[in-house]
């Protein structure tokens, strides 16, 4: 199965400029492309959309279809797996993320907690996909790094053509 990149931004070369906040996500000159009403929105939500870009890769390997990223945000939030309060977004919330994957995209999903990295090779099958959600400071070789939950996402193709995926919540063991 190939799988195509998507970034959280839709300019992903300018990823590092982002991330430094050399460049502001209203300078983002795809915003468009995001699905985004307007340059606040997609501003508002582009940071938090790492969750989102992962599932955007995996709907597009299994279906063939590109959806906007911002697209399947609001989807998310509908289902809960975002939560907007007192002008805070959080989210990605793994439950209701899930339910979107298996409810909307029949793609059978379940989330399983307490995984190390050890326990990947008998979970994890040849061929599948996974997502890894770990601490911003991974981004740097040099720092403090902070231990955080880490959160695994397998996707493969079932022999009847059913798809499924499985997201995995275990601890960074580094």
């Amino acid at each position: 199965m190939k799988v195509p990149y998507f970034s959280q931004w839709e300019s992903a070369d300018l990823a590092a400029g982002f991330i430094s906040n050399k460049v502001r996500l209203k300078d983002d000159p795809l915003w468009r492309s995001s699905g985004a009403a307007s340059i606040d929105e997609y501003a508002e939500w582009a940071n938090h959309l790492c969750g989102m870009a992962c599932f955007k890769m995996i709907l597009a390997a299994h279906t063939g279809k590109l959806y906007p990223i911002l697209e399947l945000a609001r989807l998310a939030t509908e289902l809960g797996a975002y939560v907007l309060k007192d002008g805070t977004l959080k989210g990605m919330i793994y439950a209701p993320a899930v339910e979107m994957l298996k409810d909307r995209f029949a793609i059978e999903a379940r989330v399983i907690t307490g995984v190390t990295a050890a326990d990947l090779a008998t979970i994890v099958r040849p061929g599948s996909l996974f997502i890894a959600s770990v601490h911003p400071t991974v981004r740097w070789l040099s720092g403090r790094r902070q231990k955080r939950a880490v959160t695994w996402c397998s996707s493969h193709k079932r022999r009847r053509s059913a798809s499924s995926s499985t997201i995995l919540q275990g601890t960074n063991n580094r």
